[in-house]
Formats: structure tokens, C-alpha cells, sequence
């Protein structure tokens, strides 16, 4: 039988899937690594070369990116005294 409970979450799923993909990614290349890890948090393709190595993957542009970055963070830094 099956659980109201996880049709709700299939049905949750389903609905959260394509708004993920509407949002677009924050940058233009991504990380494949062989774990099944998937990270789009790169500016430029030399960054992703560079992660990758020494554990393996591939870099791929990110098909959810629309073209502009993320603002950049600001950091701000603590000062205990």
C-alpha cells in the first residue's frame, strides 16, 4: 500500500524539479566529478580544470546559465578586540 506521505513527496519533488532549473545557475561552468558530485560554482574554465585535477572529472558549461554572475560577496572580517 502506498503512504499518503510519500506521494506527497514525489509529488513535492516533481513540482521543485523544474523551478530549480527556472532559477538558472549562478555560474558559467561546471565540475562533474567521478562520485556523481556536481558543482557550478565556476568563473572560468581554468578554475574548473583546477579542481578537477588530482581527482578526476570533467568540465562542462552550465546549461542553466543565463548569462549574467552573481554580485560579488562581501566579506566582512571580525576583529575579537
Amino acid at each position: 500500500m502506498i503512504k499518503p506521505a510519500a506521494v506527497a513527496l514525489v509529488a513535492l519533488a516533481m513540482f521543485a524539479a523544474p523551478r530549480a532549473a527556472e532559477a538558472g545557475g549562478g555560474y558559467p561552468w561546471c565540475a562533474h566529478y567521478p562520485t556523481g558530485l556536481n558543482e557550478c560554482n565556476f568563473v572560468t574554465w581554468q578554475q574548473c580544470r583546477v579542481a578537477i585535477s588530482g581527482v578526476g572529472g570533467i568540465c562542462d558549461p552550465n546549461p542553466f546559465f543565463r548569462g549574467e554572475l552573481p554580485p560579488p560577496r562581501r566579506y566582512v572580517r571580525w576583529r575579537w578586540w
